[in-house]
This record gives structure tokens, sequence and C-alpha cells, in this order.
């Protein structure tokens, strides 16, 4: 397991690279601006 920290997670480029990161069983750190605007759970996702 990889601990990762993704800048810009709520949206393009961030939020398919947390998705794909998350599926490969990673534990990825999300960085948003607003949390609320990031659309993912994940019991592995660190925000």
């Amino acid at each position: 397991m990889t601990r990762v920290l993704i800048i810009g997670a709520s949206k393009g480029i961030g939020l398919e690279t947390t998705r794909q990161v998350l599926a490969v069983g990673h534990q990825p750190r999300a960085l948003a601006r607003s949390p609320t605007g990031m659309a993912l759970l994940h019991p592995n996702l660190a925000d």
C-alpha cells in the first residue's frame, strides 16, 4: 500500500487520478479547495 497526495482532487484529472489510485488499493490523501466539491467517498481516502 502506498500513500499518495493528490492536489486538485475534486475535478478533472485530479478526480480521475484519485479514482484510479483507490481502484488499485492505495491510500491517497486528497486536497481540494472545498471538501463539499468532491463527490467521492471511500474508506481508503484521507481528506
